[in-house]
């Protein structure tokens, strides 16, 4: 009972079906009418599907990274040995991996660093000044000079 009366000060639940209605006025039961917009463009959605695929890539690489550090010092040796030459330290202790295994940390660091500002970048150029609607709900630079119908 406390439950109730705390939804319905909150106005989330009304105590009968009048009530309720009338909290939503005479739109209470009717869908809006949605009108099929204009579709996009060829080009403008193959941009879009190419900066989705980059961005998915450059995350991956980021995400890669960190597993493929974790991964290999808890596979590396204590001690350098064999082919276990590299020294990688992770919350302090040290252990040493392949160089094979390095070079695959340090190729996906590379993209990740790079990568981030890159897709930002052209996160913000291909938005605002090509036009092609990354953001849906944040305008583009010729919508916003008020060059483009809304």
């Amino acid at each position: 009972m406390v439950l109730f009366g705390v939804l319905d000060c909150l106005n989330i639940v009304a105590a009968a079906k009048a009530v309720f209605e009338e909290q939503c006025g005479t739109s209470a039961g009717t869908l809006p009418e949605s009108k099929p917009g204009p579709s996009e463009p060829f080009w403008k959605r193959t941009v879009q599907g190419v900066f989705s695929i980059c961005f998915l890539a450059v995350g991956v690489s980021g995400v890669g990274a960190f597993w493929v550090h974790t991964h290999a010092h808890r596979n590396g040796t204590i001690e350098p040995a064999g082919d276990h030459i590299v020294p990688v330290i992770l919350s302090g202790e040290t252990r040493y991996i392949t160089q094979e295994e390095d070079d695959l940390e340090t190729l996906l660091r590379t993209i990740m660093m790079i990568g981030i500002p890159a897709v930002m970048v052209s996160a913000a150029v291909i938005h605002f000044i090509v036009g092609v609607k990354l953001f849906p709900h944040m305008p583009t630079l010729a919508k916003l000079r008020g060059k483009e119908d809304a």
